[in-house]
Parts: structure tokens; C-alpha cells; sequence
């Protein structure tokens, strides 16, 4: 299994997918959760072991980067891509349209292209 964040999604996705909660391997993967604003800002929630907030407000990351995130719906992975800059989402894609590779650099459009079709 191994760690990951939660990543609570109030912006709204490319294909229209109203689920709320993601998982991330893309920020510290401590088990924290963030969300992604309707704003357009990534923000640390400060949540209790039960689940309920703690007496802190959501602390804003100022994130800067590529961050993944994805969840199951049925049997279906759906994963996003979303690129912030000083701190505010700049682009958010579905996966298949991803533009940046794992470590956030930008994908040719050869790799784009063999990343949708990938050879056997």
C-alpha cells in the first residue's frame, strides 16, 4: 500500500467527476490532507485522527509544481494532473491530456503522444 496524502477537491475537474477525495504521492505523503480551493489555492487542512478539523484554519502551501492525484470510481482510475504557480492552479488536466511528467517537467509532444498510445 504505502503512504499518501489526501487531496479534497472543490475545483472543479476537467470531465466533470463530482467525487471529492483523491489520493496524492506528489507532495510529502505523511497522511495529511490538502485541498484544492474553488480559489484556486492548495491549502493544508490540520485534521484530528477522527477526521474532524482541528482549531486551525487551512494553512495556504503557496505550492509551487506539478501535483497528481487520482481515485477509483467503480472499477475506473481517474487521475488529474494540476500545475500551480506561486501558489495558484494554472492548468488542470485529466490524465490522458496530461502535459508535465513525474518529476514536473514538460512532456514533448512525442512523449505526450506515447504516453496516450504506448507501444507493446
Amino acid at each position: 500500500m504505502g503512504m499518501f496524502d489526501t487531496i479534497i477537491c472543490r475545483h472543479p475537474l476537467p470531465d466533470g467527476l463530482a467525487a471529492e477525495d483523491f489520493q496524492s504521492k506528489s507532495l510529502h505523503n505523511t497522511l495529511s490532507f490538502y485541498e484544492i480551493g474553488a480559489d484556486g489555492k492548495l491549502r493544508e487542512l490540520a485534521i484530528g485522527r477522527d477526521g474532524d478539523p482541528l482549531g486551525e484554519g487551512p494553512r495556504d502551501t503557496g505550492f509551487h509544481g506539478v501535483l497528481r492525484f487520482y481515485t477509483t470510481v467503480g472499477n475506473d482510475l481517474r487521475e488529474y494532473e494540476a500545475k500551480f504557480t506561486d501558489g495558484l492552479l494554472v492548468e488542470l488536466h485529466a490524465e490522458d491530456e496530461a502535459r508535465y511528467d513525474e518529476r514536473g517537467l514538460r512532456l514533448t509532444q512525442d512523449e505526450r503522444a506515447a504516453k496516450r498510445f504506448p507501444r507493446p
